[in-house]
């Protein structure tokens, strides 16, 4: 399943206007789970992330709003993934797909 268009879907239903990848700045790391910004996660998602110890996460930049992706590293089948919008510091909307590649 391709994440990164599911993200660029939220951005894009959010603004009303179609959001390509081309269109936003965009970067992809590995955190330690210790290392990321427990702000911008649902607490539901929180609690599904305890048992792992390091997360990939997918930002896509797009004027003030980041559309993203985080997931346990390595994913697996039964990984929980979350794709996330926010605005500066505050979430816009999330949602938690159960299931890896």
């Amino acid at each position: 399943m391709d994440y990164t268009y599911l993200a660029l879907n939220m951005l894009s239903k959010y603004l009303g206007v179609r959001i390509n990848l081309e269109d936003t700045a965009s970067e992809s790391n590995i955190f330690e789970i210790e290392e990321l910004d427990h702000s911008i996660l649902p607490v539901r998602y929180r609690d599904l992330l305890a048992e792992y110890s390091t997360v990939m996460t997918h930002l896509y930049a797009y004027n003030q709003l980041i559309a993203y992706v985080i997931y346990p590293y390595p994913i697996s089948g039964t990984s929980p993934i979350l794709i996330g919008l926010m605005q500066e510091d505050e979430l816009l909307n999330f949602k938690i797909i159960m299931g890896g590649v």
